[in-house]
């Protein structure tokens, strides 16, 4: 099971800082992830912006997504399969949690929410 929180506006930075599910152990930016540092088939949360011409829906089923996460130092491909949040755009920060597959970030029967309001509701006076 993933998640994916999505939020317009801020960069990737503002969203760790932000939520704190996003400092836990096993949260990971694209660099890292890109390293190697990122474990295979264990559930981490992984964040960064929305590569702008990277989401890709499947011909066969608009609900299978791809889309890619930078941390503007390095690029993680996401692979989804759900109904996206109305927010979710390219250029926008997330905050996905899934299992790393190869290279490849999978998130599946994702439950979403804006991460924006998530952290405002958390945090009132940020």
């Amino acid at each position: 099971m993933g998640y994916v929180y999505a939020c317009r506006g801020g960069d990737s930075r503002g969203i760790g800082s932000l939520c704190h599910w996003a400092t836990d152990r096993l949260y990971f930016d694209a660099t890292a992830i890109a390293q190697g540092e990122a474990p295979q088939d264990k559930r981490i949360r992984a964040g960064g912006m929305v590569v702008a011409g990277s989401v890709q829906r499947a011909e066969d089923n608009p609900l299978n997504v791809e889309f890619a996460i930078t941390d503007f130092q390095s690029t993680v491909p996401v692979t989804y399969q759900g109904i996206l949040p109305d927010l979710f755009a390219e250029n926008s920060g997330v905050v996905a949690t899934g299992k790393m597959q190869g290279d490849t970030l999978s998130l599946e029967k994702s439950w979403l929410s804006m991460m924006k309001i998530t952290c405002r509701q958390k945090w009132p006076n940020r």
